[in-house]
């Protein structure tokens, strides 16, 4: 049973079709969890392009919030689930937030992988949490 939780707020704006300033609703999202991992993969300079990283879940058997930054110099694929299928290429400077209200997200896994040969060290920061096995 989950008895901790993560608060997810997420609010932007943007320029509209008559060049005002839209501001969109701030969204909330609650996701509940007991198991939580966090760190970096660290990718080294010169490292081939197709190499794969697995972010570690840990005890983690289904995720119900997972922040992933990607500060490597290039972009990665993601795979999800331990599908050979490329889910969505995630480029530098990017990142995606998956946060659910309730277990039933289906995410299982994330697998993110090199598309080039690496210039300079990099990193991808990455934060997730869900109920253990």
């Amino acid at each position: 049973m989950s008895n901790k939780n993560t608060m997810t707020r997420v609010s932007f704006q943007y320029m509209g079709p008559s060049l005002e300033t839209v501001v969109a609703p701030t969204n909330l999202v609650v996701s509940f969890y007991q198991g939580q991992v966090h760190g970096t993969v660290d990718i080294p300079d010169t490292q081939a392009g197709g190499t794969e990283y697995d972010i570690p879940f840990g005890t983690i058997a289904e995720a119900s919030m997972v922040f992933v930054s990607n500060r490597s110099g290039q972009t990665v694929d993601v795979k999800t689930n331990g599908s050979t299928d490329i889910a969505f290429s995630l480029p530098n400077g990017g990142m995606f937030l998956l946060s659910a209200n309730a277990l039933g997200t289906g995410l299982e896994s994330i697998k993110l992988i090199t598309t080039a040969t690496q210039s300079g060290a990099g990193e991808i920061e990455y934060h997730v949490f869900g109920d253990p096995t």
